[in-house]
């Protein structure tokens, strides 16, 4: 578990911002829109989108105890895959959402 998380912490390093596909203004109401699901048991910190690996690994913060963890949504090809932008504002995808939920579910377990 251990290695997981600093292998995704690791790989921040070496997603740079010339091969993201958001930008970084929708990165930040991407943050702001995760935060609102469930700001009692998870503090999204940060997001770094890669075309080239074509993922997006999500910092996060769960519990009381601010526990760091780091999860990837995989298999992402554009921006469509990662969030919508409806009426409401900017929310997670249906895919990005279940991928998030799944690894946060290991985490807690």
């Amino acid at each position: 578990m251990k290695f997981l998380i600093a292998a995704l912490i690791s790989s921040f390093a070496f997603m740079g911002p010339a091969h993201a596909f958001i930008s970084s203004e929708e990165q930040d109401q991407l943050l702001v829109a995760m935060n609102k699901l469930n700001p009692s048991q998870v503090h999204f910190q940060e997001v770094r989108c890669s075309a080239r690996s074509r993922m997006c690994l999500v910092r996060m913060e769960l519990g009381a105890n601010k526990l760091p963890v780091g999860c990837a949504i995989e298999r992402i090809a554009s921006s469509d895959d990662l969030f919508v932008v409806n009426s409401a504002g900017m929310q997670l995808s249906a895919y990005s959402a279940n991928a998030l939920n799944q690894c946060i579910e290991g985490f807690i377990r």
